[in-house]
């Protein structure tokens, strides 16, 4: 598809609903495993879980369901108690743990052409995919199915239309300084997404007019380089992909701009480039573009009446949450752009210290679990003389072992290839033997004589300065210590993967406050089921009442015909009653147990 900087027509490929996944017209056909989510249907569940928590007192008002006065089920015990047993119930539908071989050996992925809709899926249709899923997974009872017929689906307002968007920094060097550089790695590479654009009430097709604030979704790590947001719709409906799901709900309850990016080394971009993998310039690099050829589908499908907000939220976890703090920066000192929030859980913002020294004393202990050796081989790729934006490059100080370092590229590069893939080519009871042997003696050095910055006090110049520069180039403590706009971070002490030590002091927390740092439970996998919750109850209750700027120029669009928006304000009014409730939330989770994969 080829967009152009005017408001005529355009070209999209539209799928049938029925079947979708089996209705792509000239795309390419991968010979590669589809993997099995590990916690099937799961998403849908806490779709549920989140409307019924915002809704079911205004229903039993209405109806006499839950309300205080009827003698059937009093209004908040009764929510708690019926929706814990509704989980306790269905969460025997786990998969296997993610790093169990996939069944799915047989099937394919179907890879999108660039500017292809994927769907286009009016209000009500939403909301019959949303009520099937339900019921065809989940024994719901009576009582269950009429909450969630009247109190609960219409409140699901808009319709979605998702399309796989492409671009490349290139094609926008020069339009904010530092943001798409000729130099920065993969400048030239076409990068991919998936855009989740908002529908009009009722209508089938018309996307809503307005100034729309944007939502940008950060997947976590991922192993394989096709399991990618733009890919994975093919199979939402039978297997739900959370993060893809999260974005599809973000725009179908608030009318938001959902924009998930593929990465540096992901979907289209996984010929032409290695992964980009905590480098923080890469998730610009790959972002960016495809904010903006968002841009252009709008203004050619709604002759210049909607237009992207230059007001964001972002949102990830794990590698998600690194990508959604190191875009933040960017948008705000280089772009400009209003941050009405960032969400960031599980997230490694103390690479140079606090996170490698925590793997390496894990495996020096040996507690490393080491089913999560492919997380060294995909750190240890990014700096290896591969992605240019780091200061190592080229200098002979690569992280991974000079003995190792083809066979760990070819297992990271190889299409489909997976967690099992990447691990099998690192020795089981020698992890480390993958890294350059200088930093892991550096880091070994530091941690038994007590050191809190091993590159600064054993770092060694000819061996390990250079890469030490390119790790600490990449922290972004300080940039959420020093925030201007509203953070809020979510971690464990509990977590095994990413150690809280990665977090700010409580001390540097009190310090600003527009930064917030929430304290869940659970080991990494599980921790990330409450801090996305945090992150819908957050799109509840708060973004209805935030607005946003008009957009008075669209480049290539007639002036008479620009987007109609309102008057920008940066503060948001929160709702007194949803967040004075918000412990029932955290009751009602510690039933849920098991991974989730797309973390």
């Amino acid at each position: 598809m080829t967009y152009h900087n005017s408001c005529q027509s355009y070209h999209t490929v539209p799928l049938q609903r029925k079947n979708h996944k089996h209705h792509y017209h000239n795309n390419q056909i991968m010979n590669v495993p589809t993997p099995k989510p590990s916690f099937r249907c799961s998403s849908w569940l806490l779709c549920l879980v989140l409307l019924w928590h915002k809704f079911a007192f205004s229903l039993g008002q209405v109806r006499g369901l839950y309300s205080p006065r009827s003698s059937s089920l009093p209004s908040r015990d009764g929510n708690h108690a019926l929706l814990s047993t509704i989980i306790r119930r269905h969460l025997q539908q786990q998969s296997p743990p993610p790093s169990s071989p996939s069944d799915d050996q047989d099937e394919q992925w179907i890879i999108p052409e660039c500017g292809q809709v994927l769907d286009t899926i009016p209000t009500e249709e939403l909301r019959t995919l949303i009520y099937d899923l339900l019921v065809e997974n989940l024994e719901l009872s009576e009582t269950e199915l009429a909450a969630l017929r009247i109190g609960i689906l219409p409140e699901v307002d808009y319709g979605i239309q998702l399309v796989k968007v492409c671009g490349k920094c290139s094609d926008y060097t020069g339009r904010h300084a530092g943001v798409c550089e000729a130099d920065h790695y993969a400048a030239n590479v076409t990068h991919s997404g998936l855009a989740i654009l908002p529908l009009e009430r009722d209508s089938a097709t018309r996307l809503v007019r307005g100034t729309r604030p944007v939502t940008i979704l950060c997947h976590g790590t991922q192993p394989n380089n096709l399991a990618v947001p733009s890919n994975l719709w093919n199979t939402t409906n039978q297997d739900p992909d959370g993060l893809v799901l999260f974005g599809v709900l973000f725009t179908a309850m608030t009318a938001t701009i959902s924009i998930l990016p593929d990465y540096t080394g992901y979907g289209e971009s996984r010929v032409d480039a290695y992964r980009a993998y905590i480098v923080r310039q890469g998730y610009v690099t790959a972002t960016m573009p495809l904010l903006w050829e968002t841009e252009k589908y709008l203004a050619n499908a709604t002759n210049c009446q909607t237009a992207a907000a230059n007001a964001f939220c972002l949102v990830g976890y794990s590698e998600g949450g690194y990508g959604a703090v190191a875009l933040a920066d960017a948008l705000y000192h280089q772009m400009g752009a209003t941050i009405i929030q960032v969400r960031a859980g599980g997230a490694p913002l103390r690479l140079s210290t606090e996170q490698l020294k925590f793997l390496v004393l894990q495996v020096m202990e040996d507690t490393f679990d080491p089913r999560r050796r492919y997380y060294l081989a995909m750190l240890a790729a990014a700096y290896s003389t591969t992605t240019t934006d780091v200061r190592n490059y080229n200098a002979s100080q690569d992280l991974v072992s000079a003995t190792q370092r083809e066979n760990i590229l070819q297992a990271i590069r190889q299409d489909g290839n997976d967690r099992q893939g990447i691990n099998s080519v690192i020795p089981i009871n020698d992890p480390l033997s993958i890294l350059d042997s200088h930093i892991i003696t550096t880091f070994q050095r530091a941690i038994e004589a007590g050191e809190q910055d091993p590159c600064i006090t054993s770092v060694v110049k000819g061996e390990t300065d250079l890469l030490c520069e390119a790790l600490k180039a990449q922290d972004l403590l300080d940039v959420v210590r020093q925030t201007p706009y509203p953070v809020v971070l979510c971690h464990s002490r509990e977590d095994t993967l990413v150690s809280f030590l990665n977090t700010p002091t409580p001390e540097q927390v009190a310090a600003n406050k527009r930064l917030q740092l929430e304290v869940v439970s659970g080991g990494h996998e599980s921790a990330a089921l409450d801090c996305f919750l945090q992150s819908l109850i957050f799109y509840v209750t708060e973004m209805e009442n935030y607005k946003v700027a008009d957009k008075h120029e669209a480049k290539g669009c007639n002036s008479t015909a620009q987007v109609q928006g309102v008057v920008d304000d940066e503060r948001l009014t929160s709702n007194a009653a949803s967040f004075g409730s918000k412990h029932i939330w955290m009751e009602i989770l510690l039933v849920v147990i098991g991974a989730i994969y797309w973390i």
